[in-house]
């Protein structure tokens, strides 16, 4: 009943309310992710993210608030909507901040802690080792600037979702032999963003 709620609000909110938020322009160093965000509770990503959230996590208000704006602002930045990035978060970690995989990939978006690392110094933010991979905006924040990366380099979502789920050494060295690329990832996150709709 409550999804069936949460979907019907968003549908009223979708047909009803402009999107009106704004990243900064510049990925900045060390600031705050959420210090230049315009996005209110009233705009459709807004709320189609935070149903998400809040079907999924345990979180304070203020908690989902901030992790709702980080993945809208991210996404802005990145040129993704922010649609796809829950999505990837459900395919990733089914919403789980501390999941770990069994290859060691960790957080929301299930990074590794030496992709994570490598983001961390690109976007001038401080590294604090592995476990800051739990902190659902830290998480977020690279997950979202690696996958932009991804859609950059190889210009095509599907194929950068492969990158993001094989790594992007092994796609290419697929594509540089012709072969199929593996589709089962991209069409997982695609599923899941049409059921959130």
């Amino acid at each position: 009943m409550r999804i069936v709620f949460h979907f019907l609000s968003l549908i009223a909110v979708l047909t009803l309310v402009p999107a009106f938020y704004e990243a900064p322009a510049v990925p900045g160093a060390n600031a705050n992710v959420n210090a230049n965000v315009a996005a209110t509770s009233s705009t459709p990503d807004y709320a189609e993210v935070r149903s998400f959230l809040e079907a999924r996590m345990h979180f304070t208000d203020v908690a989902y608030n901030e992790l709702t704006r980080t993945i809208l602002t991210e996404a802005r930045r990145a040129g993704l909507e922010p649609s796809l990035i829950v999505s990837l978060i459900h395919v990733e970690s089914s919403g789980n901040p501390r999941a770990i995989s069994k290859v060691g990939a960790m957080g929301l978006m299930q990074l590794l802690p030496g992709t994570a690392e490598a983001m961390s110094a690109e976007l001038g933010i401080a590294w604090e080792g592995p476990d800051s991979l739990y902190d659902p905006n830290f998480n977020v924040r690279l997950g979202v600037y690696y996958l932009g990366k991804l859609v950059t380099r190889f210009e095509n979502l599907d194929t950068a979702l492969a990158a993001y789920n094989w790594g992007p050494t092994h796609i290419a060295r697929v594509i540089r032999k012709g072969s199929a690329l593996p589709v089962r990832y991209s069409e997982s996150v695609h599923r899941a963003r049409v059921a959130m709709i």
